[in-house]
């Protein structure tokens, strides 16, 4: 075997910078106290540090590779099998702070922890190449980090145990929201019937996935996914009626089960006897891939889609799918190849609808990047596709849609790039294309959807061009699909959530208007919804925050119509939700900017200056934490000046 050890070490871990920073952010927003004392200096670290050895990695791997395994291309074939899937191996098992102090800094005892958490089944178990270069990457960013100066700190003893008890202190404080995941369990369980094993197994995924992030809101995403697969149309072309039932019972019984593998167990003979049934196989594998991504097992879900792939290598679908699930993840250069294997497919086969999708999947991760003018380029080269396509078969509803959704896409950059009327053409060109498909079809909820997002759309452009009775009219329009929606599903989240929203904006405008009274019951509109979706899940941060926003813009209008006690309640109630969140994730610049906004309207509110100034000192220190931080807006930094001047005015009075 070539020299992996040794040679995977010169890499510098360009790929293990992720899980070693996720990691560190893992440690440095575990509490309040121990993120004030981690983050700022060595969170930059980390993050120069990971840009240093990606950007190593690219430039030396090809040489590196030839270098070490010379012509031995069996061996090179095994490590570029390794690093393909190694980012995925690398988010699994996202180092801790107990896992750093119980290896005592010893990487060779960390390599080993973080191992036996893959499955049994992982590549980087069962291969010594593989096992090899996972070993090699974890030490030499372990030893990269322990070298740095700025970085040391997180080494130190001392540190860990102070990590470890804040992070006791934080167990403590989770007791509550433990508490009503257990009963989100039983509620999913009575509703839906799937095994409470089966749940929990759900959450753990989901958790792991999601370690920062709102993962019990994503098991319910998760769930709601499951029951509109079972739903959905299948489709198998020309592939067999007997495949379209084995596709259809699998889905019932994930449905019931949420167990990928219980639901699948009919596909094995197929998996088993390929011979005369590649594409009927590769369509078999894409549905497990499927199924595997809507329970957060997307190690498994890229393999079976790459399964898919190589049964039916003129399908750029699976392709496009893995790639998505690597930009989720954050892994850019491997979406970009990803997106770029499919679009050649795609090209291959003549397939002109696939390559207008790789256009618009590849722009997708230019703006997942910041590159406004690529993502540009790459969407307009997929509406010239779609244009051509929707013009050889007007009848073609899929074809139909993929235009407006080009239109729609090419119009979020023309409003990136601060281009109003380039925008307004463009949703206006794909609101056009959304109102026929929701004409012919008024109960396909989905394009229903699409249709109020594009009135959406044109308003808030219109906001933005300050013609308010277009922006009224487009929101009004938009609403009134909503509501609609809203009352076929009254359980379905998202389009209660949808509602909210397009009451707030009508708020907006009525307020902008001067029209107090009609933007009051907008936004108390909007706070109904608000309310009850935060009852519903009080561990959902988007809920939370809705109804946050709800409070403080009930508070204004009061403060309007002169009505300045119902103005305070409802600013109270608003600063409870934003010092819980603020509190919740000290790293999350947007809600501790919202916590400054909440402050600064009780400063208003309050009589006594002494109070006043409570609250604005308190605000005052979140916007100087953050600018220290450099992640503060710059729009948002007059404002550190601002409250300074307010201070010291009521102190002068």
């Amino acid at each position: 075997m070539c020299t992996i050890a040794i040679g995977a070490t010169a890499l510098a871990s360009g790929f293990a910078g992720v899980s070693i920073a996720a990691g560190a952010m893992e440690i440095m927003t575990a509490s309040g106290h121990l993120a004030l004392d981690l983050r700022k200096e060595q969170q930059k670290e980390f993050d120069a540090l990971e840009r240093q050895v990606r950007k190593k990695v690219e430039r030396d791997y090809k040489v590196w590779l030839r270098h070490e395994c010379g012509n031995d291309w069996a061996k090179r074939a095994d490590v570029n099998a390794a690093l393909a899937q190694l980012d995925d191996a690398l988010h699994r098992t996202r180092p801790t702070v107990a896992d750093m102090v119980n290896a005592a800094h010893n990487p060779v005892l960390l390599v080993d922890t973080l191992i036996e958490r893959l499955p049994e089944s992982s590549l980087y178990r069962s291969e010594q190449v593989a096992s090899g270069v996972f070993a090699a990457i974890i030490t030499g960013l372990h030893g990269l980090a322990r070298t740095d100066e700025k970085l040391k700190p997180l080494f130190d003893t001392l540190s860990w145990q102070k990590a470890l008890t804040a992070l006791e202190e934080l167990k403590d404080g989770q007791t509550n929201i433990r508490a009503e995941i257990s009963e989100l369990k039983r509620e999913l369980h009575t509703k839906h019937g799937i095994p409470i094993e089966n749940l929990e197994k759900l959450f753990v995924a989901a958790q792991h996935q999601f370690p920062n992030g709102d993962y019990v809101a994503a098991v319910n995403r998760a769930v709601e996914a499951i029951i509109a697969r079972d739903n959905e149309p299948v489709n198998v072309g020309n592939l067999g009626d007997d495949l379209q039932k084995l596709i259809e019972e699998a889905r019932h019984a994930f449905r019931q089960t949420a167990d990928v593998q219980q639901a699948t167990e009919s596909f094995d003979e197929i998996f088993q006897n390929t011979e005369g049934q590649m594409l009927r196989a590769a369509a078999l594998a894409a549905e497990k891939a499927g199924m595997f991504a809507a329970v957060f097992r997307f190690d498994d879900a890229i393999r079976h889609f790459e399964l898919a792939a190589r049964y039916n290598p003129d399908d750029a679908w699976p392709r496009f799918e893995v790639g998505d699930i690597r930009l989720s993840r954050g892994n850019l250069s491997a979406a970009l190849a990803e997106y770029e294997e499919g679009k050649a497919v795609a090209e291959r086969t003549g397939n002109e609808r696939d390559l207008s999708v790789s256009h618009n999947k590849i722009g997708d991760m230019e703006v997942a990047r910041g590159d406004a003018e690529s993502a540009l380029a790459a969407y307009q080269a997929g509406l010239v596709i779609a244009e051509k396509l929707a013009a050889q078969d007007p009848t073609n509803t899929e074809w139909q849609r993929d235009l407006s959704v080009s239109h729609n896409k090419i119009g979020d950059m023309e409003v990136a790039r601060g281009d109003a009327e380039s925008a307004l053409a463009a949703y206006q060109a794909g609101l056009a294309i959304a109102e026929k498909l929701a004409a012919q079809d008024p109960t396909n909820t989905q394009w229903q959807r699409d249709l109020s997002v594009s009135h959406e759309r044109i308003g808030d452009v219109e906001v933005e061009r300050g013609d308010g009775d277009a922006a009224l009219a487009a929101y009004q329009a938009s609403l009134a699909i909503r509501e609609k929606l809203a009352a076929q599903g009254s359980t379905n989240a998202g389009r209660q959530r949808d509602l909210s929203i397009s009451h707030n904006k009508i708020g907006d405008v009525e307020r902008a208007r001067g029209n107090t009274e009609a933007a009051l019951a907008s936004y108390q509109a909007g706070l109904v919804i608000a309310d009850k979706l935060a009852a519903q899940d009080p561990t959902n941060t988007e809920w939370q925050r809705d109804l946050s926003v709800s409070h403080n813009k009930i508070g204004d209008m009061e403060v309007a119509r002169g009505n300045s006690e119902a103005a305070f309640a409802a600013y109270q109630a608003g600063l409870a939700i934003s010092e819980k969140l603020a509190g919740q994730d000290p790293t999350n610049s947007g809600w501790q900017y919202d916590l400054f906004v909440s402050y600064w309207r009780m400063a208003d509110m309050e009589p006594d200056p002494s109070k006043q100034i409570k609250h604005l000192t308190a605000g005052l220190e979140r916007l100087e934490a953050l600018h220290a931080e450099n992640r503060l807006l710059p729009i948002h930094v007059e404002w550190i000046e601002k409250t300074k001047d307010r201070i010291n005015s009521i102190r002068d009075e």
